[in-house]
């Protein structure tokens, strides 16, 4: 019989809806406590994109008009994006994963108006304006949920 380990970083999902619905993907065991976003959920993804039954993700984000995130099997070569890295998750469930879902918008939230497309990480199901783009298979990760700091207090 053979054992094999693979490495394993953490990864936290965010959103903020200041000014508008935005979501992105901190890579690292401790979530960070920024003002106007709210910790979602984490899971646990691998480093090695030679893990059979794997495929590689690239994260990427842009800031103009708005902070927008892009989630996808290859990079963007369009202009304004820049590169946050990778990670690497099944393609099929495994006994105590979790599905994923990619989804993308084309759309304002409120407005149906067309806008530059924004990618996010979903843990649930996913519903309009939201369509599903691909989906992998994680392995949870605990979080602790902290409020933000009010009116820059300190705890």
């Amino acid at each position: 019989m053979r054992f094999q380990a693979y490495a394993a970083q953490k990864y936290h999902v965010l959103e903020s809806r200041d000014p508008i619905l935005a979501y992105r993907v901190h890579r690292g065991h401790f979530c960070p406590n920024d003002a106007g976003w709210t910790c979602l959920f984490a899971f646990f993804a691998f480093d090695s994109p030679r893990i059979p039954g794997t495929s590689q993700y690239y994260l990427q984000h842009r800031y103009e008009p708005h902070f927008t995130t892009r989630v996808a099997k290859e990079p963007s070569t369009l202009s304004g994006w820049r590169d946050d890295g990778t990670f690497v998750a099944l393609d099929v469930p495994l006994p105590g994963t979790c599905k994923y879902s990619v989804d993308f918008m084309t759309r304002d939230v409120e407005t149906r108006a067309a806008q530059m497309e924004m990618s996010r990480i979903w843990a649930e199901d996913t519903w309009e304006p939201w369509v599903e783009k691909i989906a992998f298979y994680a392995y949870p990760a605990p979080t602790i949920l902290f409020a933000p700091p009010r009116n820059g207090a300190l705890y």
